[in-house]
């Protein structure tokens, strides 16, 4: 498969947990920078498959929106709080 730098890949070895995108590829190898969590891995090209806009996705996020987490009643055993955000870092 032809991969180029800016592509969003997983790695077939961790059985394509992690998003992430393509920085930069030296021969056989891509370095690559998680899409969706802070992390810098390198991996050989012929362990990458492309992912598309759907497996993008933050999954977890998206079961707190549908089950509505911040709307559930306080009778419940738990007093449920939103969370909090910790961190915001950017790319320039």
């Amino acid at each position: 498969m032809d991969f180029k730098v800016g592509d969003y890949v997983t790695r077939n070895s961790y059985n394509n947990d992690v998003v992430f995108i393509i920085t930069d590829i030296n021969l056989n190898e891509a370095i690559l920078k998680g899409y969706n969590v802070r992390l810098i891995a390198n991996s050989p090209l012929s362990d990458l498959k492309k992912c598309d806009e759907e497996s993008r996705k933050d999954e977890f996020l998206e079961e707190l929106v549908n089950d509505n987490i911040l709307d559930r009643s306080l009778d419940d055993d738990f007093f449920y709080l939103p969370p909090k955000l910790l961190q915001l870092d950017g790319d320039p």
